[in-house]
């Protein structure tokens, strides 16, 4: 490491861009492609199960359907059942109930509180439901049709994790 004047008096050191560097390494090296059920880059919800089965489906019509007004209507229901104190946002403890009472359901994703401020509102709670909902709806109609919704729910094909898009699938691998 060079400690002469020319680098004191840029007030620089090799050592600090080389950590970072390192670390930046690390960090790239740990979070790797995912694959899995869904395929490299494509997680499916929890245990393979798609979003929209779990996030959709119990708020369904019973020919299949859903409207973002049944929607928003159905997720106001959860919200409220959560909001045990009644005062319009799910504090620390209500958070943590309800991830408690989701572990054993289609449903295991956490409820965080994003804002770090010990509350969830009801738009923070919302979101997922709703991307979800925006994702099944292919048309943009603000109705998810039964047909988006078998679309949505269908299992992720398994892809290898070596094939390239653009490949020749039955192609020999180079060794």
């Amino acid at each position: 490491m060079r400690t002469d004047g020319a680098l004191k008096r840029r007030g620089r050191s090799n050592v600090k861009p080389i950590a970072i560097l390192v670390c930046a390494s690390l960090v790239a090296a740990c979070a790797g492609p995912r694959s899995g059920p869904g395929g490299p880059g494509r997680r499916p919800f929890s245990d393979g199960v798609p979003a929209a089965e779990c996030l959709l489906k119990p708020f369904a019509a019973k020919d299949g359907s859903l409207s973002r007004a049944q929607l928003a209507e159905g997720v106001r229901g959860v919200f409220a059942a959560a909001d045990r104190n009644g005062d319009g946002v799910l504090d620390v403890a209500e958070t943590r109930a309800l991830n408690e009472s989701r572990k054993s359901s289609c449903d295991r994703s956490a409820v965080i509180d994003w804002s770090s401020t010990g509350r969830v509102g009801p738009e923070a709670f919302a979101a997922r439901y709703l991307t979800a909902f925006e994702r099944a709806d292919t048309d943009d109609d603000g109705f998810v049709t039964k047909a988006e919704m078998d679309t949505a729910i269908r299992p992720m094909p398994m892809r290898d994790p070596q094939e390239r898009p653009g490949r020749d699938p039955g192609a020999s691998r180079p060794d």
